[in-house]
């Protein structure tokens, strides 16, 4: 009977993933939230900027452009494997699904593996495989609940901000409305968060 009841509390989703875009989003609202107003002031200060060096030396707005189109992709670039590549963030945007129970949210990443190649096989075959996978698997681990901090509702999902032991933001969990059944699954799901 005790199997039973443990199995009754799970809820579990369809596979999902989050879109690339959606993704850098979260991204920016996880981590530049509290800074928008200085990125604001920021970019108005190069739009100021750019009508006063055209006025004054061609040679500013130069620099300005190689900051802009050099520089600043190289910070996002950098922002993006610090935070976008830890484990309880990047699990978002591959195909995945969620399961809640009392241990905390457990997740099932689902992927392709690459077929290896024999170095003996000709250039031919090689480049007919390429492109061929082997049945799909999976990686499975678990986020404990303790580890759940502050729930937000972005349009038709909810998010969930991850934090580990010493209060570190270490992720994020998106679970859109469309990973259930219906919308009461949906919201069983979220009450036992």
């Amino acid at each position: 009977m005790s199997t039973n009841a443990e199995f009754e509390t799970k809820v579990s989703s369809r596979q999902f993933k989050m879109g690339s875009q959606a993704y850098l989003i979260a991204l920016y609202r996880l981590h530049l939230k509290d800074r928008k107003y200085a990125i604001f002031g920021i970019f108005m200060i190069f739009i100021v900027a750019i009508g006063l060096l055209l006025l004054n030396d061609l040679r500013w707005l130069i620099i300005f452009f190689m900051i802009l189109l050099i520089v600043l992709p190289m910070v996002v670039c950098f922002l993006y494997y610090y935070y976008g590549l830890e484990e309880w963030a990047l699990f978002n945007s591959q195909n995945h699904s969620l399961t809640i129970n009392k241990n905390g949210v457990g997740v099932t990443i689902y992927y392709r593996a690459i077929n290896s190649q024999n170095e003996e096989e000709s250039s031919e075959k090689i480049n007919e495989q390429q492109g061929e996978t082997s049945d799909i698997n999976e990686r499975s681990f678990v986020i404990p609940k303790k580890a759940l901090k502050e729930h937000e509702i972005w349009g038709n999902a909810l998010f969930v901000r991850l934090m580990n032991i010493n209060k570190v933001l270490k992720g994020f969990i998106w679970i859109p409305v469309e990973a259930f059944e219906g919308v009461e699954e949906f919201k069983e799901f979220c009450n036992k968060l």
